[in-house]
């Protein structure tokens, strides 16, 4: 949880920071109240809605008490998202801070902000196709080194070779999910060429949707008859839903699954 303090009180200081940068500032009677959007990718992740708004608009209230804070949600629609960001953009938007649906097609929605003068802060995901001010980002490669330090120390305790496994990443799209791999794979790689563990169940999840999580691990568990030692995801909702499958058969508390989020980093243009 300080964590994600700190993640936010940075993410809505830059924020703050970032009324004044207007690069050409649209003229504003001296009542006017200056903007900020917020837009949220999804709610499949249950953190963007629980914990990521609240959390920022409390701490954008410290920072910008000026500033009013509007918040939308795409849904996990790219297309949905561009036209609440061109949308906030035609209302006077002062600042827009994007979580991403979907980087790879984030283009548009930063390319309408440029050309509208508007500072984008980029959030917890990246973006790609088009500019944008300072990114706020956690530092995914390096919690993948965590995932997999943790599963590589679960799995030495493990008799024998051959140890199955299942891995269940996130949206194939982004940064982090990419990151994550790689800092995962920086511990399980070598495990797999030495034959000391399988991967017998892969897949990656759509907004990282936990019901989809659960259902593929649900499939994983029927087809090798329960027999997989360990469960290795990427962040806590994918981790909730293959948690959920395993209560739903009784082995929860037996397999173990491991996942989940740590640092922050800044990036500025």
């Amino acid at each position: 949880m300080k964590t994600r303090v700190r993640t936010f009180c940075v993410a809505a200081a830059v924020a703050a920071m970032a009324l004044g940068a207007c690069a050409a500032p649209a003229p504003r009677a001296d009542d006017e109240t200056e903007k900020v959007f917020f837009f949220l990718p999804n709610t499949t992740t249950t953190r963007f809605v629980e914990r990521d708004e609240p959390l920022f608009t409390d701490f954008l209230e410290l920072f910008a008490p000026e500033a009013t804070v509007t918040v939308r949600n795409a849904e996990g629609d790219p297309a949905r998202q561009q036209s609440q960001v061109e949308s906030a953009i035609a209302e006077g938007a002062s600042v827009l801070v994007v979580i991403s649906a979907d980087a790879r097609f984030s283009g548009g929605a930063l390319t309408a902000a440029a050309e509208a003068d508007v500072p984008v802060v980029l959030y917890d995901h990246d973006a790609v196709g088009g500019p944008a001010d300072v990114q706020v980002i956690f530092d995914p490669l390096e919690v993948g080194r965590r995932q997999g330090s943790r599963a590589a120390d679960l799995i030495a305790a493990m008799p024998g070779d051959g140890v199955k496994i299942a891995r269940v990443e996130g949206n194939l799209g982004e940064y982090g999910t990419r990151q994550f791999r790689l800092g995962q794979d920086e511990y399980l790689q070598p495990l797999a060429d030495s034959g000391k563990i399988r991967v017998v169940c892969e897949t990656a999840i759509d907004d990282w949707d936990p019901a989809e999580g659960q259902a593929f691990a649900e499939e994983c568990l029927t087809r090798e008859n329960n027999d997989i030692a360990l469960f290795v995801t990427m962040n806590d909702d994918l981790g909730g839903g293959i948690v959920a499958a395993l209560a739903g058969r009784g082995l929860d508390g037996r397999i173990p699954v491991t996942g989940g989020r740590t640092p922050i980093s800044l990036r500025c243009n």
